[in-house]
C-alpha cells in the first residue's frame, strides 16, 4: 500500500518537474531567439521606428461681408519643423547651422515668439497693460525654474506649495531683480549652447595632445572630451561669445527653449519657420537626408485678402499668452502652437470659428521623419460668419477718413484758400478718426471704420511682425514721440508755458527746461509702476492707437450734434414750439451771472444770430437758443433738484445716449464686439463725475500752504493715494478720499451736519494717517493745522454740492458739452432712431452663421427693437427740417458747402466738441463731429463721422458725402450720369 502511494507521488512529482523544465526551456529558447538570433535586427527596428500622434489644425471659419466678399479665410502654408530624437539631438548644432543658412539665403524668417530679446536685452510680451507685463515676466521666469532656485536659497527644502503669501512675495521680489541679460547667459549654460564651439575647441586641443608620445587618436579624443566636460562654464561661454554674436546664439536658444517648454506635455515638434515659400520648402524636402529631425508639413494659415480693411471689426488672431494658458488648455488648446481670436469678430466668435482639430497616428524613424500613417481623424473647419458690413462701403469710409485727415494735417491752421483760420484752429494733429453707417430700419451696421487701422495678416504668421511694427503697436516710445510732438506743435512758445518759464528763471532756477516740463505734463512717467523712471503714459490721448477701436470705444463729447436732442425735449415738453422765436443776446447769464456761455457768433465776432426759431437755430448751431431751451426745461422740472436737472436725460435715454443709472437697463448698443457706453449728463451721474473732479482739485488744494482767506494758514498735506505708499498709508488715504466723496454726494445734509460728519469721520483717519506715515509725521502737524485742513475740506465739499445743483450743468449738456460723453456708434444710432420714427434698434454686425455647406446655423438678420421713444411725428419732422437746413440752406447751413450740389436730399448736423478747457496748451483741438441721414423723405442710412482734433463738423462732413456717394451710386447716376464721384470707380 505504502509502495503504491510513494510510486504515485513520485510519478506526479516527475510529471511536474518535466512540465516546469519544458516551460523554462521554452522561455530560455525564446529569449535566446529574441536577444541573440534576432537581437540586432530588433534593436535596429526599435531605433528606427516610433509611434506618435500628430495634431492637425482645423481651418478657421471664413468671415465675409453682406454680399459674400471674403474678408477672412485660410490658405495652405509650409511650416518647417524640428522633431527631437536621440539621433537628431546628436547632430543638433550642425543641423541648425545649415537650416539657418538656408532660411537666410532664401529670405525666410525664423519663428521667434521668444519673449527674451537682445540689443538691448529685454523681455517683450504681446500685452500693453503694465500689470500684465509684470505678470508675464514673472511667469516666464517661473517656467524656467528660477522660482525653485530662489526658494531653495531662501527657504531650503521647503516646497513652493508650503510657502505663505509673504514668502511667495519675497520670491516674486527676487524674480523681479533677475535681468534679461542674466537670463540670456544662464540659458546658454542651461541648454549647453557652448557645445556650438565644442568641436572647434577639440580641433585646437588635438594639436597640443598630438605632441605627447604614446597616445593613440582614441585616447587623445577621450582626454580632450573629458577636459571639455570639466571646463569651467564661464570659460565655455567666453569661447562661445568670442566666436558668435548674441543674435546668432539667440537663434539656437529659441529652438532649445521651445523644445524644453514643450517637453512637459509630450511629443511636439518645434516649429522653426512658418509660411515658407514653396521654393524654400522644396529645398528642405530635397535636403532631408542631410538634416536629421527636419521636416516640412502643410498647415492652414489665416489670411485677410483685403489687409487692413475693417480691421477694427474683424480683429486678428494671436498666440495664447502665458496669462491665458490655463483657461485655454482646459478647452483643449495647445499653447505652444494654437492661435486664438484676439479682438473683433475673431475674438468674440472664437469658439465658432476655430473648428475641430484633426489627429494623425504616424510611424517615425530615428530621424523623426514620418514613415507611414497608421490612422487619421480629419480636422473639421469652423463655421462661417456673414457680416452686415458692406466691404465697398467700408473701403470708401476708411479711404475718405484717411484722405480727410491727411488734408487737415496738411492745412493745419489754414483754410483751403491758404489763409490763416480766423478762429485760430489748427488741425495738423488730425491723426485719428471713426465713421459709422447704420441701416436706420434694421440696426444693421453697414460700415464701421476706425483709423488708423492695421493689417491682421501681420499677426497670422509668427515672425511676420517686425521689431519696428511691434514696438509701434505695443511699446511706443512716448518719450521720443512726445518731444517730436512738442516741437511740431511749437508748444514751447505757448503763452502758458512761456509764463511758467519766465517765473522759474526769475526764481533763479537755471536748470528749468521748458521742453521737459511740457513732456512731463503731456506724457507723464507712469506712477502705477513701482520704481518706474522711463515708461510714460499718454495722459491726454494724443498718440494714435491702431488697436483701439475709436468707433466703439472712444467716449467723446457730441458737441452741437446733441442740440437735436435738446430740440426734441423742448418741443415735447412744450417749452417751445416750432415757431417760438428766441433772441440771441450774447452771454447767457440771465440766471447765473458768472456763466460765460454764448453763441459762436458772439465769441468770435461779438455778433448775434438775432431772433431765431428752432429750425434756424439747428441750421446755424445757435448756442444761445439751446441755453434758453435748457433753462425753460430746468424751470419746468423744478429748478435745482434731480427732476429739474434730468429734463434732458429722460429724453436722451430713449435714444440710447446713456441709461438711467437707477434702472436695470444694460448699458449697451447690442453690438457684438467690445464697446464703451457713454452717459448723458444727469443728476446722479453728474454728482459722481463732479465729486471725482472736486476731489482731484482738493488734492492740489491741500498740497498748498493755504486754501483761502476763510481758512488761513496750515501746513500742506499729501492725501493722494500712490503706489509708492506702504499698504497701510495707501489704505488710509483711500479711506479719506472715500469719506469725503460720500459727503460731496450726500443729499439733504445741512452745513452743520456736514461739518460734524467731517470732524467725526475724516479727522480721526487723517490723524491716523499722519501718525502712520513717517513722511507726514516728521512735518509736525498741530491741532490748528488739522482743524484748518478739515475746514478746507468742508469748503471744498460745499463748493462741490453747490456746483452739482447748478442749472449750468444742464446748459452745458444742452449743447453737447459738460459731462456728456458718447461713442460714435451711439451717436449714429441716436440719429437713426430720431429719423426712423422713434424705433431704437439693437445694432449688430453679424447677419448669420453658416456651416461649410452654406446651411444657416443661426440667423441674426431679424431686427430687434430695444425701445420706442414715443416722440411725436410733428417733433421729429421739425427737427428733420432743421437738419435739412444744415445741408441745403445757403443762409448759414453749417454743411451747405459740402452738400450743395449733392443730388440725394439729406439732413445733418455739424459739431465742434471741446476736448479740454485749455486744449491748445496740450496741442489738442476740438473734435470735428458730423451726423446725418439720407434720403430725407424715406431715410435708409444714418452716419456719424468723428475726427479727433478735426476742429469743426464741417471739416469732416466730406467723409459722410463720400459714404452717401457709394451707397446711392446707382441712384445718383440715374439722376446725373456725369456726376463726379470722390472714390467711385477708383482704387
Amino acid at each position: 500500500m505504502n509502495n503504491e502511494i510513494n510510486e504515485q507521488r513520485f510519478t506526479r512529482y516527475k510529471t511536474f518537474i518535466v512540465v516546469m523544465v519544458a516551460i523554462f526551456s521554452a522561455i530560455v529558447l525564446r529569449l535566446v531567439w529574441l536577444q541573440v538570433v534576432k537581437g540586432e535586427e530588433f534593436r535596429r527596428e526599435a531605433n528606427n521606428k516610433s509611434h506618435t500622434i500628430v495634431f492637425k489644425n482645423a481651418p478657421r471659419g471664413e468671415i465675409y461681408d453682406r454680399n459674400g466678399k471674403i474678408l477672412a479665410t485660410n490658405r495652405q502654408s509650409f511650416n518647417l519643423i524640428y522633431t527631437p530624437t536621440k539621433e537628431s539631438e546628436k547632430h543638433f548644432f550642425e543641423t541648425m547651422s545649415k537650416v539657418f543658412d538656408i532660411l537666410d539665403e532664401n529670405g525666410e524668417v525664423q519663428r521667434n515668439d521668444f519673449p527674451l530679446k537682445i540689443n538691448p536685452f529685454r523681455l517683450d510680451f504681446n500685452v500693453s497693460s503694465k500689470s500684465s507685463r509684470l505678470w508675464n515676466e514673472r511667469r516666464f521666469k517661473k517656467d524656467r525654474g528660477y522660482d525653485d532656485k530662489i526658494s531653495k536659497e531662501l527657504f531650503g527644502n521647503k516646497k513652493l506649495s508650503e510657502l505663505n503669501s509673504e514668502e511667495k512675495k519675497r520670491i516674486d521680489d527676487e524674480l523681479d531683480k533677475i535681468t534679461p541679460e542674466e537670463i540670456f547667459y544662464d540659458l546658454i549654460s542651461k541648454y549647453s549652447l557652448y557645445d556650438l564651439v565644442k568641436y572647434d575647441y577639440i580641433d585646437k586641443q588635438k594639436k597640443t595632445f598630438q605632441n605627447i608620445d604614446g597616445l593613440s587618436d582614441a585616447e587623445i579624443q577621450r582626454k580632450i572630451e573629458s577636459k571639455w566636460k570639466h571646463l569651467d562654464k564661464k570659460i565655455k561661454i567666453k569661447l562661445l561669445t568670442d566666436k558668435y554674436d548674441s543674435k546668432t546664439i539667440l537663434r539656437y536658444m529659441i529652438v532649445k527653449d521651445k523644445k524644453r517648454m514643450q517637453s512637459y506635455s509630450g511629443y511636439k515638434p518645434v516649429v522653426i519657420a512658418n509660411d515658407l515659400k514653396e521654393k524654400t520648402a522644396f529645398i528642405f524636402e530635397q535636403l532631408q537626408a542631410e538634416l536629421p529631425g527636419i521636416s516640412v508639413i502643410k498647415q492652414p494659415v489665416r489670411y485677410y485678402p483685403y489687409h487692413d480693411l475693417a480691421s477694427c471689426v474683424i480683429g486678428y488672431i494671436k498666440k495664447i499668452s502665458l496669462y491665458e494658458k490655463e483657461r485655454y488648455e482646459e478647452k483643449g488648446y495647445d499653447i505652444s502652437r494654437d492661435y486664438i481670436g484676439a479682438s473683433g469678430i475673431e475674438g468674440r466668435y472664437e469658439s465658432i470659428l476655430r473648428g475641430s482639430k484633426g489627429q494623425e497616428s504616424i510611424e517615425i524613424n530615428k530621424f523623426g521623419r514620418k514613415i507611414k500613417t497608421l490612422g487619421e481623424l480629419t480636422p473639421y473647419p469652423g463655421e462661417n460668419i456673414k457680416l452686415t458690413i458692406d466691404a465697398d462701403l467700408q473701403r470708401v469710409a476708411e479711404k475718405a477718413l484717411d484722405d480727410t485727415m491727411k488734408l487737415r494735417q496738411k492745412l493745419g491752421n489754414r483754410n483751403e484758400r491758404g489763409r490763416v483760420n480766423q478762429d485760430g484752429v489748427d488741425t495738423s494733429n488730425a491723426t485719428r478718426g471713426a465713421a459709422v453707417v447704420i441701416d436706420v430700419n434694421t440696426g444693421k451696421i453697414l460700415a464701421l471704420a476706425s483709423r488708423p487701422g492695421y493689417d491682421p495678416n501681420l499677426f497670422a504668421v509668427p515672425g511676420r511682425l517686425n521689431e519696428r511694427e511691434y514696438r509701434k503697436f505695443f511699446l511706443p516710445d512716448l518719450d521720443k514721440f512726445g518731444r517730436e510732438y512738442i516741437k511740431k506743435r511749437n508748444l514751447t512758445e505757448y503763452p502758458l508755458y512761456k509764463e511758467k518759464e519766465e517765473k522759474e528763471l526769475a526764481k533763479g532756477n537755471k536748470e528749468f527746461n521748458i521742453e521737459e516740463y511740457i513732456l512731463n505734463k503731456l506724457f507723464p512717467i507712469a506712477k502705477d509702476i513701482k520704481g518706474n523712471t522711463s515708461i510714460r503714459e499718454d495722459y491726454y490721448d494724443i498718440y494714435p492707437k491702431p488697436f483701439y477701436n475709436y468707433a466703439t470705444m472712444s467716449l467723446i463729447p457730441p458737441g452741437s450734434t446733441f442740440k437735436l436732442l435738446t430740440a426734441v425735449a423742448g418741443l415735447e415738453e412744450g417749452v417751445i414750439t416750432k415757431n417760438t422765436k428766441i433772441l440771441d443776446r450774447g452771454y447767457y447769464n440771465k440766471r447765473y451771472k458768472d456763466y460765460k456761455g454764448a453763441s459762436w457768433k458772439w465769441n468770435e465776432f461779438r455778433g448775434s444770430h438775432g431772433l431765431q426759431n428752432v429750425i434756424e437755430a439747428i441750421r446755424d448751431s445757435n448756442n444761445y437758443f439751446f441755453f434758453e431751451v435748457a433753462d425753460r426745461l430746468f424751470v419746468k422740472g423744478g429748478g435745482e433738484c434731480k427732476k429739474g436737472l434730468d429734463m434732458l436725460a429722460k429724453y436722451a435715454w430713449k435714444y440710447g445716449l446713456g441709461i438711467n443709472p437707477l434702472g436695470n437697463e444694460k448699458p449697451s448698443t447690442g453690438i457684438e464686439i467690445g464697446e464703451n457706453f457713454g452717459q448723458v449728463y444727469n443728476y446722479v451721474s453728474g454728482k459722481n463725475t463732479l465729486a471725482i473732479l472736486y476731489m482731484r482739485q482738493l488734492y492740489d488744494f491741500l498740497g498748498k500752504s493755504s486754501a483761502s482767506h476763510w481758512v488761513g494758514q496750515y501746513k500742506s498735506i499729501d492725501i493722494v493715494p500712490s503706489v509708492n505708499d506702504s499698504k497701510e498709508v495707501y489704505d488710509l488715504k483711500k479711506k479719506i478720499s472715500k469719506l469725503i466723496i460720500s459727503q460731496m454726494k450726500a443729499d439733504n445734509v445741512s452745513s452743520s451736519e456736514q461739518y460734524k460728519y467731517l470732524r467725526d469721520n475724516v479727522e480721526p483717519v487723517l490723524k491716523e494717517l499722519i501718525k502712520t506715515s513717517s513722511d507726514l509725521n516728521s512735518i509736525g502737524y498741530t491741532d490748528s493745522d488739522i482743524e484748518r485742513i478739515i475746514m478746507a475740506i468742508n469748503y471744498s465739499v460745499t463748493d462741490a454740492k453747490t456746483e452739482m445743483k447748478r442749472g449750468t450743468n444742464l446748459y452745458n449738456a444742452s449743447i453737447g458739452q459738460g459731462t456728456n460723453r458718447f461713442t460714435p456708434l451711439q451717436l449714429a444710432n441716436y440719429v437713426a432712431t430720431l429719423v426712423n420714427g422713434g424705433y431704437r434698434y439693437k445694432v449688430h454686425l453679424v447677419d448669420g452663421i453658416y456651416d461649410q455647406n452654406g446651411n444657416i446655423v443661426k440667423d441674426y438678420s431679424k431686427p430687434v427693437v430695444l425701445n420706442k421713444t414715443g416722440v411725436s411725428s410733428s417733433t421729429i419732422e421739425t427737427v428733420k427740417k432743421g437738419m435739412l437746413a444744415v445741408t441745403s440752406s445757403s443762409k448759414g447751413g453749417t454743411a451747405y458747402k459740402v452738400f450743395k450740389d449733392f443730388p440725394i436730399v439729406n439732413g445733418g448736423k455739424t459739431g465742434s466738441a471741446t476736448f479740454h478747457n485749455d486744449q491748445h496748451s496740450l496741442g489738442r483741438e476740438a473734435y470735428g463731429v458730423y451726423v446725418g441721414f439720407a434720403p430725407y423723405d424715406k431715410p435708409e442710412i444714418a452716419v456719424c463721422v468723428v475726427i479727433f482734433d478735426g476742429a469743426h463738423g464741417g471739416y469732416v462732413a466730406p467723409v459722410a458725402k463720400a459714404i452717401y456717394e457709394e451707397y446711392f451710386k446707382d441712384r445718383i447716376l440715374k439722376i446725373n450720369p456725369n456726376y463726379k464721384f470722390m472714390y467711385h470707380d477708383k482704387d
